[in-house]
């Protein structure tokens, strides 16, 4: 395997981890003197994270095929948050979250076709 593909594989990874943790502790703490997004940011917010995460989890661990498999579990994650949330007293369960999360996986899994025409993306297929 190419030294940057390697790299790539590697920052993908550590990207995975950090935005699993990142969301579980945002999602199940309470941040003190956070500002108040508005609905539309806090939807958007939670698209893009989970585009980023399915997609650092394609990236960092070459999942091909079970791509759809591997991006339920993703939502079956946040579907485990939202319903953890709903026992924090400071949080609530939320069925929007969960469709901008979606939303999010859907837009990487929409867009990965025409992410395999891109050549960094190309050298990662043949990595694997």
């Amino acid at each position: 395997m190419p030294e940057r593909v390697r790299l790539i594989k590697i920052l993908a990874r550590t990207a995975f981890a950090f935005l699993f943790l990142a969301s579980l502790c945002m999602s199940l703490f309470k941040v003190v003197d956070a500002p108040s997004l508005t609905f539309s940011w806090d939807k958007l917010n939670h698209s893009f994270g989970y585009f980023l995460l399915v997609g650092s989890l394609d990236i960092g661990f070459r999942t091909g095929r079970r791509l759809p498999a591997k991006s339920a579990l993703v939502l079956a994650y946040s579907f485990l948050i939202e319903i953890a949330q709903y026992f924090i007293p400071y949080r609530d369960f939320s069925l929007l979250d969960m469709a901008a999360n979606a939303v999010g996986i859907a837009c990487f899994l929409l867009l990965l076709p025409h992410l395999k025409r891109i050549p960094v993306y190309k050298s990662l297929l043949a990595s694997s």
